[in-house]
């Protein structure tokens, strides 16, 4: 939610309240006046983080300012090794909402913060928005962004923009969906969301996890039979990939929080980025085709064929395949993720959307489908090789 004073009314247009306004401190970015020598700035700083965004003023802009904002926020977010999906989710979820709030809030540490920002701002070089190109000034914004939030000295619980990335992280969250007829799985997964804020600091911490564990041991069980039984993999593979899940289930999502596989459903994007398998190609691909194959169990154990969540999961998958493939350098890589995305992307336009593709191949001219007919045949006289 943006949180804006009365004397920017004119250039935000306010959300009719609908009684579900985002709770999460995450979300929450208030605006703030600045300047930049002459130049009206506006400054954006994150409730949960103290993180701040600056952007110009309305009257410098040629779009209404949330989208400008919505931009920066972006492109400082891809400075962390995110899913660009939750990026792209959580900045629509912020821009969406939109009301007042006082000049001065009741808020101490907001308030201190903002004030040491304005001068910060003020002794900036006024050189920074003499950018024609759009893009440029986007960046541009977002490196002084990030400056203020590192040279920035008053007490804050920790770094802002750190905080921001934790935040964005593990506390906004893109879970799978629970229904009345939610499989077992799903609905064992369900008690733990009310745990999903705990820190190992607390208390309840290493109890809630370590149940957590045994209903993901449960859970892993039945994924290495589904490879055995229904991919048809030998029992050392199928182990391999087993083990891989087992790191994303039991370390990766229990690092901070106690979260569960249906907690988020970017998150195996993020692990495949961040994880401990990163930084070995042949690792990276051994820790996508598990993931990939998670994805494929996971759509009738735990999400239940429900096509909103496939297709999230999918996409934040490609996004972070097609980014794992750029970083390696290695073309054969890139070509096979490439195929196996067209591949897995056919597959489910055959099997649920056959109208759709339909009207796609109608809509090729009579020459472009001639030659599709001539690769389809040239592909049925080929030796079949597997990707």
């Amino acid at each position: 939610m943006l949180r804006i004073c009365q004397s920017y009314q004119n250039a935000f247009t306010l959300t009719k309240p609908t009684g579900n306004h985002p709770t999460q401190a995450a979300l929450n970015w208030y605006v703030k006046p600045a300047r930049l020598g002459e130049i009206e700035m506006l400054l954006f700083i994150n409730e949960r983080s103290l993180m701040p965004i600056l952007i110009p003023g309305p009257t410098y802009l040629r779009v209404a300012p949330p989208v400008v904002f919505a931009h920066v926020l972006q492109m400082v977010l891809g400075g962390f090794q995110f899913a660009t999906t939750k990026i792209r989710h959580y900045t629509n979820e912020v821009v969406a909402t939109i009301q007042e709030a006082p000049e001065i809030t009741d808020d101490f540490r907001l308030e201190r913060i903002t004030r040491e920002y304005q001068a910060m701002i003020a002794d900036f070089d006024g050189g920074l928005l003499d950018e024609d190109e759009q893009e440029n000034l986007i960046e541009n914004l977002s490196q002084c962004s990030v400056e203020l939030a590192q040279q920035v000295t008053t007490p804050t619980q920790g770094n802002p923009l750190m905080d921001l990335s934790d935040a964005v992280m593990t506390e906004f969250l893109l879970p799978a969906s629970l229904k009345e007829n939610s499989t077992a799985l799903r609905q064992a997964y369900a008690r733990y969301d009310q745990y999903r804020l705990l820190t190992a600091g607390e208390p309840a911490f290493a109890k809630i996890v370590a149940q957590l564990r045994s209903d993901n041991e449960l859970m892993l069980k039945a994924f290495q039979a589904y490879l055995e039984t229904q991919v048809g993999l030998d029992s050392d593979p199928a182990y391999a990939l087993v083990g891989v899940i087992n790191n994303y289930v039991n370390d990766y999502l229990l690092a901070i929080h106690p979260l569960t596989p249906v907690s988020d459903l970017t998150m195996p994007a993020d692990f495949l980025l961040n994880g401990p398998y990163a930084n070995d190609e042949q690792e990276v691909k051994l820790a996508l085709e598990a993931v990939k194959q998670f994805g494929r169990f996971a759509s009738v154990a735990l999400w239940h064929n429900e096509k909103a969540d496939m297709r999230l999961f999918s996409e934040a998958l490609i996004k972070a395949e097609r980014q794992l493939a750029v970083e390696s350098g290695d073309s054969d890589f890139a070509l096979t993720s490439s195929q196996r995305q067209i591949q897995d992307l056919l597959a489910f336009m055959l099997k649920n959307h056959t109208d759709v593709l339909a009207g796609a191949l109608t809509n090729l001219t009579a020459a472009q489908r001639a030659q599709l007919a001539q690769l389809l045949q040239a592909v049925d006289q080929a030796p079949e090789t597997p990707l």
